[in-house]
């Protein structure tokens, strides 16, 4: 007999096998997921927890016309698996394979491309009103460590003033974000499964129990739970009676993240995603010099050493203790150190309280997270004059979490903003000292640094200047052009200068360090001096370094036509690994040496005539 997953082609499937056969189903979607994910990497734990309930909405909501979405969607995959992808899983995540979000490219079960927290009922509740007068419904599923988002909190209130919509909002309540989740709201919710389960109770949102969800129904929401979220039956019976009744309801369901593996129940914070062993081909190096230690590693070890030295150093971060690497400062500095949640627009602004009140805030988030809080950087960041130290870790390309995770646009959105010194170290050494001088600073910094490792330390380029605010070095010279490099950049700048000098071009390579305050007398120097001035960054060429010497280079009248920006396309970045997206826009070594010969055989008489006056000078 061949297996239950082998049969759904389509989430059809899944209405035709019979219902003592969906428990069986749910086995065999876990038993995919664990087969895959240690091969190609991925979110583990939330989709293990969430496969029974996905089966059963499944059985009864038709998504491609009703409208399914998952507040993250890292918890897709049996999703996925259940929607005609299984013979294409085994390369999820993969550079031409599906994605590790739900995607509307890839099928039409999947009606958002995203992965950031606390935008579900919002979304759901506008396609809902939208829906009305057809019958369709809409669902979210929201995680506990989502639902008190600020966002989350703006559509239950709005929902309170739209409660005939056909919406149903599933909380799936599991005592986790990444990591536990945290604040009053995580406590509320554990009380109100203790008492559930103490008292055998469950409201039912006709008026049973009802003191359970006495906080979502102030709102006027229906309350129903806490449910057995791994009960299949019995959630297909109580979706099948709010269908046939034609109403909606917030629904709290209980879930174990991990569910059915055995290592992930008992740690479910290491397990909530694994690392991939599947490497096609060799391993491509981002440059020669790279070693084995993340900026990540670099970040929280010097945010230690200051802390040790400095009692006003305090940190935080946003559901990201490990990611970000402060679960080890926590660990030496529990009273200094907070996390606030998936609440990015919350904790900047309590960043810039501590440092109003004479702390050194830092504040570490994923670049992409970060722009949830822009009105903040711009309000009580920028416009306050308050010194924090924003850490945006996982700037640029991240590799398979794709488009909703790359850090593309932070030098952007920031740089948009008055005040802010930007910066981004080359290497462990200067990460420290930038660090160091942000929070000596008095100023408000913001420091990028990828997802990738740092250069061996007896590697790194020999310091040819002290990290000064807005001062680059030059740490290579030749006279056919120049390419100042930003931040990741700089080692593949200079494995492409010394490919070009194999041919005989002599490329000068500048370590700019800054975007603001940027080092305009290097920046008059290299367009004087040189044919072609390129700019290399690992950000949207829309408003990124290289815009941002543009603009210096015009308003000063300084030979603007020479510079050629090099960085990402206005467009969005797929997922694959790191190294092969770096590839695929021309930011490896082997990509700068391509366009910059390319610019070189577009302008190849400017270029004689200004080596032909260098040398005659």
């Amino acid at each position: 007999m061949s297996k239950l997953l082998d049969q759904i082609k389509s989430a059809e499937d899944v209405k035709k096998l019979p219902l003592e056969a969906l428990p069986q189903l749910a086995d065999e979607i876990r038993d995919r997921i664990v087969e895959v994910m240690p091969i190609n990497g991925g979110h583990f734990g939330a989709g293990l927890g969430i496969t029974d309930l996905t089966i059963a909405l499944h059985r009864v909501f038709d998504f491609s016309q009703d409208q399914f979405v998952l507040d993250v969607s890292h918890q897709c995959y049996p999703h996925k698996l259940l929607t005609g992808r299984n013979d294409l899983y085994d390369n999820i995540r993969t550079k031409g394979g599906p994605a590790g979000y739900t995607r509307p490219a890839e099928s039409p079960y999947d009606w958002w491309l995203w992965a950031h927290a606390g935008s579900s009922i919002s979304t759901a509740l506008g396609q809902a009103r939208g829906n009305r007068g057809t019958g369709k419904y809409a669902v979210a599923i929201i995680g506990d460590g989502s639902v008190f988002n600020g966002m989350s909190m703006e559509a239950l209130n709005h929902w309170g003033d739209l409660l005939d919509e056909k919406l149903i909002v599933i909380l799936n309540d599991n005592d986790m974000a990444i990591a536990p989740t945290v604040g009053g709201m995580s406590k509320h919710l554990k009380n109100i499964k203790k008492v559930a389960q103490a008292g055998g109770l469950c409201a039912d949102g006709d008026g049973k129990d009802a003191e359970l969800g006495q906080f979502f129904e102030a709102f006027g929401h229906r309350y129903i739970g806490p449910v057995d979220g791994h009960d299949i039956q019995g959630m297909i019976e109580l979706f099948e009676k709010l269908k046939n009744e034609g109403r909606g309801g917030f629904i709290h369901v209980k879930t174990i993240k991990g569910k059915g593996h055995r290592e992930a129940e008992k740690d479910q914070w290491k397990w909530h995603a694994v690392g991939g062993a599947k490497v096609p081909g060799p391993k491509k190096k981002e440059h020669s010099r790279i070693g084995s230690r993340p900026f990540t590693d670099v970040f929280v070890d010097a945010v230690i050493a200051r802390a040790r030295l400095d009692d006003s150093v305090e940190a935080l971060t946003c559901a990201m203790p490990c990611g970000t690497g402060l679960r080890k400062f926590q660990a030496e500095f529990p009273d200094r150190f907070y996390d606030a949640g998936i609440a990015e627009q919350h904790a900047v602004a309590f960043a810039a309280g501590l440092a109003s009140s004479g702390k050194k805030a830092i504040v570490a988030i994923y670049s992409t997270f970060l722009q949830r809080a822009y009105d903040q950087l711009f309000q009580e960041v920028a416009l306050n004059n308050q010194p924090v130290v924003l850490c945006m870790d996982r700037a640029g390309i991240v590799g398979p979490d794709g488009a909703t995770h790359n850090g593309c646009f932070d030098i952007s959105y920031v740089r948009s903003l008055p005040r802010i010194n930007i910066m981004a170290p080359r290497d462990a050494s200067e990460l420290e000292d930038m660090l160091n001088m942000s929070l000596d600073s008095n100023e408000p910094c913001a420091m990028r640094y990828p997802r990738c490792a740092v250069a061996e330390r007896s590697k790194e380029y020999e310091r040819q200047a002290p990290v000064k605010m807005g001062q680059s070095e030059t740490l290579r010279e030749g006279s056919h052009a120049a390419i100042v490099a930003y931040g990741s950049m700089v080692y593949p700048a200079m494995d492409a200068a010394a490919l070009l000098a194999e041919e005989g071009i002599e490329v000068t390579v500048v370590n700019a360090r800054f975007v603001r305050p940027m080092d305009k007398d290097m920046l008059e120097d290299v367009l004087a001096k040189h044919p072609i001035v390129f700019t290399a960054e690992e950000n949207t060429l829309n408003g990124g370094f290289g815009s941002a010497c543009l603009e210096v280079a015009a308003r000063n009248r300084w030979a603007a036509d020479r510079l050629y920006p090099i960085g990402l396309a206005v467009d969005f970045v797929e997922h694959g690994t790191r190294a092969e997206m770096l590839e695929e826009h021309g930011l490896d070594a082997a990509g700068l040496v391509k366009t910059m010969k390319s610019v070189f055989s577009k302008r190849q008489s400017e270029v004689d005539q200004m080596i032909r006056d260098a040398e005659a000078f």
